[in-house]
Formats: structure tokens, C-alpha cells, sequence
């Protein structure tokens, strides 16, 4: 009888013990609410500044007190890095050493060369990003070369002659991306929540105009901006701490003075504006 009752209490410790070690499985960590899918066109003249402007993210995102999903499409063959990619920056913490780490998580490499000017190529891209992090906040950055509006006389668009007057915020080799046609192609896409642009002359109005409806705010110049284009080491570092929609606009406010009080602006007097998309057109009334 002895035995018996001691069989019986080692089953129940077993069982005890069984139970107490399920309960110590850890939870899932929290998964970032916050992508920013930057989209490089640089089959141009700025293809070099890819690798430099990365390095800085990567840079950033060490530093960064939260974690944000940074994606990037990179499409820089004339600077010799073969074929475009969609990938993801990711930080990781070793648990032996817990030092962090930069991870390149590939999402997409293209086995063909892609003209990243193709409104659909685009639209493709940003689709592909936000259905693989379908975050809280959403936003885009267009990386390329911009151009004002000029008169169609002095251009050749896509090598034809050009009927209108144009506005581009992208230029692969010799295919550039209008203005409408960046609208048509985020038309097709979720609705972000702000578009950074890396251009020149892309933070005018006309673009936000442009733009009300496929996003809530754009930030960018309204002149011309250097190859070396944004401050990415502390950029992207305060973007990272935008985990809301309600955070959008006082984060992107902090980018602006960010930007303001960096070697950038002091020594090159750039002019970095924010503009809300939907009210835009206030700017065209007369009283």
C-alpha cells in the first residue's frame, strides 16, 4: 500500500511539474507598428549615394529606442550592384552576447532589370511591402532626382517630344515618373499615412495637391537637394519613435527640426517643407 501511495504522488508531481513548464513558454515579442518602404530609383546619377544613405539607416536603426520595419527597394545598376532588390533592414539582439546586429532580410530579387519609373512597377513594389507588414502606420519614400515644372519645348519625355509642361519625382536612365503618374499609381495601393521625398523640388504644393487622397502628409524640399540627400542617421531614428497614426504629424514635425539644425542645412541652406495633403488647395483660394 506504501508503494502504491508513493506511485500515486510521484504521477501528480510529474503532472505538476509538466503543467508549470508549459505556462514558461515565453510570450511572442511585440512585433513593430510603424513601415517605411523607401523606394530607390537610382539607375542615374545619384546611384553612388545608395550604399551611403543605407550605411546611414543602418546606422539609425542601431540607435533607435523603438523597432520600425524599414524596407528598401534598391534599383542602382549603374553604380555596378546588378539587379533590383526589396529587402528589409532588421535588427536583432544576439541572446548570448544580447549586441545588436543589422540583419539584410531579402524579400524580392528581380532576375531581370526593371525600370523603377513604370507607375506599376511602383504600385507593385508598396503593394508587395504592405501586404507582407500591414502596420498601423504606413509611409513611402520616393529616392531619386526631381525636377520642377519646365516647358515642354525644352524636353524630350521617354525620348518623344513632350506636349505639356512636366513635373517628374523619378528618373530611371531615360524614363521618368510625372507627377499624375506617381498619384495613378498609389491610387492602386493602401493609403499611407506620409510620403518622404529625396528629390528635388518635391515638397511643393502642387505635389501635395496632387497627392490628397493616397496620403495624409508629405515631406521634401522645394528646391534643390544634394546627392547626399537626408540627415538618415537621426532621421531615421525619430521616424522609428512614430508607433500611431495620432504620432504622424509630431514625428514628421521633429524631422523638420531635425533637419533644420543639421551640418546639411547650415552649410547647403536647403528648405525642408511638411504640407498636409487634404488641405493643400487652401493654398490656391483668393480672399
Amino acid at each position: 500500500m506504501k508503494y502504491l501511495y508513493n506511485l500515486v504522488a510521484c504521477i501528480f508531481l510529474l503532472c505538476a511539474t509538466a503543467c508549470n513548464h508549459h505556462n514558461d513558454i515565453p510570450e511572442p515579442e511585440p512585433q513593430p507598428t510603424h513601415t517605411l518602404l523607401v523606394y530607390m530609383a537610382g539607375d542615374n546619377s545619384l546611384s553612388d549615394f545608395c550604399k551611403t544613405n543605407i550605411r546611414l539607416m543602418k546606422d539609425a536603426l542601431m540607435d533607435a529606442t523603438e523597432d520600425m520595419n524599414l524596407v528598401i527597394y534598391k534599383d542602382n545598376r549603374a553604380s555596378g550592384d546588378g539587379l533590383p532588390s526589396l529587402f528589409q533592414l532588421k535588427r536583432t539582439i544576439d541572446k548570448k552576447t544580447h549586441i545588436a546586429k543589422i540583419d539584410t532580410v531579402y524579400l524580392e530579387q528581380y532576375n531581370t532589370e526593371l525600370n523603377s519609373c513604370d507607375p506599376k512597377v511602383l504600385m507593385d513594389i508598396v503593394n508587395k511591402t504592405f501586404s507582407t507588414f500591414n502596420t498601423e502606420v504606413k509611409g513611402l519614400e520616393i529616392w531619386s532626382h526631381g525636377l520642377s515644372w519646365i516647358p515642354s519645348s525644352n524636353f524630350r519625355f521617354n525620348g518623344k517630344p513632350n506636349t505639356r509642361g512636366v513635373k517628374y519625382v523619378g528618373q530611371d536612365d531615360n524614363h521618368y515618373m510625372e507627377l499624375w503618374d506617381l498619384r495613378t499609381a498609389l491610387e492602386g495601393c493602401p493609403r499611407l499615412d506620409y510620403i518622404l521625398f529625396d528629390a528635388c523640388f518635391a515638397g511643393m504644393a502642387e505635389v501635395a495637391n496632387e497627392l490628397d487622397g493616397v496620403c495624409d502628409y508629405i515631406y521634401g524640399p522645394i528646391t534643390e537637394i544634394m546627392g547626399f540627400g537626408f540627415p538618415y542617421n537621426s532621421m531615421v531614428r525619430i521616424l522609428s519613435d512614430c508607433q500611431r497614426k495620432s504620432d504622424v504629424r509630431k514625428t514628421l514635425t521633429n524631422c523638420v527640426i531635425d533637419f533644420s539644425q543639421s551640418d546639411l542645412f547650415r552649410q547647403n541652406g536647403y528648405t525642408i517643407t511638411l504640407l498636409e495633403t487634404a488641405k493643400a488647395n487652401n493654398l490656391a483660394k483668393y480672399p
